[in-house]
């Protein structure tokens, strides 16, 4: 996705056109709810893959594509921008406290 957008958005830029993605984590939507319940495991195994330990909501979801759609974001292009609670880091980065042990502050 990110060689994509930045490609899309190095070809529309003279136009004024920017081009950015949002790669979405776990997102709670009404809509799947009754597909969650039939399998409790899977649902709350979601929410250990982010550092959050939680879904994300709609709300989250909609501010960040909102951030992309306002002017706020009027010299931003050929982002490819996360929201997931960090997720994709959960994949690659260990936390501090896993490679040490819990006992690390003490």
């Amino acid at each position: 996705m990110d060689a994509v957008t930045r490609q899309i958005a190095a070809d529309v830029a003279e136009f004024g056109i920017r081009c950015n993605t949002v790669m979405f984590g776990a997102i709670h939507a009404e809509e799947h709810s009754a597909e969650l319940q039939k399998n409790p495991i899977f649902a709350e195994s979601l929410k250990t893959m982010n550092l959050f330990g939680r879904w994300g909501t709609m709300r989250e979801a909609a501010n960040t594509i909102l951030f992309f759609a306002s002017d706020d974001s009027s010299y931003v292009t050929a982002v490819c921008l996360p929201c997931d609670g960090s997720q994709v880091n959960m994949m690659c980065i260990p936390k501090f406290s896993d490679i040490v042990g819990s006992n690390w502050k003490q």
